[in-house]
């Protein structure tokens, strides 16, 4: 006469897979697997169970005695787990890292190496060169590493000292029309010199406080920066500039660029949106740090916080689909 289920379920539960086992392995789950494959006859095992229902019931069986030691074995694959995590933020620090750096290798390349140093330089110079711009590059960014102090203070310095030390140049190029490539250069160097200078001293103690409370100055002296280098060489070619102008339609100060537009096209109208371009400008800001922290709410799990980031990242994208996006055939 055949077992009752319960009796098989509990003979089950009894064998020698279930004894003594402090952690589960592949091999214990492959094991395991084979036991919901057999049914009990006397005592004995025979395969080729014909009834359905015992391989999701001896599963159960297995998975429930098993709960408490799976939660004690992730417990000790905590450092494994930390290092899978630490394997993801690395992964996605490459995905930033690579791109900067291919920007200064070009930079260095492009901009100096090709233009000043050697501009007949084959392909197989200009490849060399490349690679030891990028060795340079990383070793002065790990040797500037070792003279930092922690996370925080890297991260206040590239918010707010070097921001400050190249923000002016990068305003200046849409919406003036006498910056030229001269002021672009001595307003970075005017910006990123003294910024640098500003963690080499609060590195000595010389210079204490938050790096915000120096951003006002590296501005101001990217700015004096950007005025001079551009004054001091003559302006860009008006033809790029009545073409840039063309087809960008900048808003500030381009009235020279305009009136000379105008002359050769009468029915030329420049962009007059400055107060809807203002507007989105602010709310794609604000959209931005909405899409910063709505990640970091769903890992905390904080649902309120995470509810009414989404809510106010909606309704931006709704205002910006009629303010913005529905309009790009009129700029």
């Amino acid at each position: 006469m055949k077992r009752p289920r319960r009796k098989f379920l509990l003979l089950a539960a009894e064998s020698p897979f279930l004894e003594k086992k402090e952690k589960i392995t592949l091999f214990d789950l492959r094991e395991a697997v084979g036991i919901c494959r057999l049914k009990w006859k006397n005592g004995q095992p025979r395969s080729k169970v014909r009834r359905p229902w015992l391989y999701p019931a001896i599963a159960a069986v297995v998975l429930g005695w098993s709960t408490k030691r799976w939660l004690a074995y992730l417990e000790k694959q905590r450092d494994n787990l930390m290092g899978l995590v630490l394997t993801g933020l690395l992964g996605a620090f490459m995905g930033t890292f690579s791109g900067t750096l291919n920007a200064a290798q070009a930079y260095i390349v492009n901009d100096i190496y090709l233009k000043y140093v050697n501009p007949k330089a084959t392909n197989r110079q200009t490849i060399y060169m490349n690679y030891l711009a990028g060795f340079f590059v990383v070793a002065t960014g790990v040797v500037l590493g070792l003279f930092v102090k922690d996370v925080n203070t890297v991260l206040q310095w590239i918010v707010s000292g070097l921001y400050g030390g190249y923000v002016a140049s990068n305003m200046l190029k849409w919406h003036w029309w006498r910056f030229n490539a001269n002021g672009f250069f001595w307003g970075m160097l005017a910006g990123i010199v003294p910024a640098i200078a500003l963690a080499v001293l609060k590195y000595e103690d010389v210079l204490h406080g938050l790096d915000l409370w120096y951003w006002p100055v590296l501005f101001f002296l990217s700015l004096i920066g950007s005025v001079v280098g551009s004054y001091a060489t003559p302006p860009t070619d008006a033809e790029t500039l009545k073409s840039f102008y063309k087809t960008v339609r900048p808003w500030g100060f381009w009235k020279p660029v305009h009136e000379k537009v105008l002359k050769e096209d009468p029915a030329f109208v420049g962009n007059k949106n400055f107060r809807l371009n203002a507007f989105n400008i602010a709310l794609g800001m604000i959209g931005q740090m909405c899409l910063t922290i709505l990640p970091m709410y769903v890992v905390l799990w904080l649902k309120l916080p995470l509810l009414i980031t989404a809510g106010i990242l909606l309704i931006i994208i709704v205002i910006l689909k009629r303010t913005w996006w529905d309009r790009l055939n009129e700029y």
